[in-house]
C-alpha cells in the first residue's frame, strides 16, 4: 500500500456516516451533515481517505492542499486528464465535475493514479 505524507495542515477528519475501513486511497465527501462518506459521481469530493473508520467513528483524509494525492483508479486515465469520482469513490475521467487532473497515465482499474488537486485548465 503506498503512503502519503500527513503534516496537519493537508488533512481533515469526520465522523464516518458509512463503514469506510478498508477504503483508503477512495474519494470520499461529506453528507449534508457534514459526516464523512464515500464520493459518488456527483459529490463535491473532500479529498481521499487515509484512516477509514467505522460508522460513527472518525475517519481521516488528505485535502487538496496536497499537491499529489493518490486514487485507487476506477478506469484508464490519460496524463493532464480531468479527474473526478465514480459511484464507488474511484479515479475516473471526469470534465463535468473534476477535482483535479492525472498526473502520469494509468492503464486500468485497480491501478493507484496520482492526482494534482485544483482547477484544470481551459476551465473544464
Amino acid at each position: 500500500m503506498a503512503v502519503q505524507k500527513q503534516d496537519g495542515l493537508h488533512t481533515d477528519v469526520g465522523v464516518s456516516a458509512a463503514d469506510l475501513t478498508r477504503k483508503e486511497g477512495f474519494f470520499c465527501s461529506r453528507n449534508t451533515a457534514g459526516a464523512v462518506v464515500l464520493a459518488n459521481a456527483t459529490s463535491v469530493i473532500a479529498g481521499v481517505i487515509s484512516e477509514g473508520r467505522p460508522v460513527g467513528k472518525h475517519t481521516s483524509f488528505n485535502t487538496a492542499g496536497n499537491p499529489i494525492l493518490r486514487v485507487v483508479a476506477g478506469a484508464a486515465l490519460a496524463v493532464d486528464q480531468a479527474v473526478g469520482s465514480d459511484a464507488q469513490g474511484r479515479a475516473v475521467p471526469d470534465a463535468s465535475n473534476p477535482f483535479g487532473r492525472a498526473r502520469v497515465a494509468v492503464t486500468a482499474a485497480g491501478i493507484t493514479a496520482e492526482i494534482i488537486p485544483g482547477p484544470i485548465a481551459g476551465g473544464a
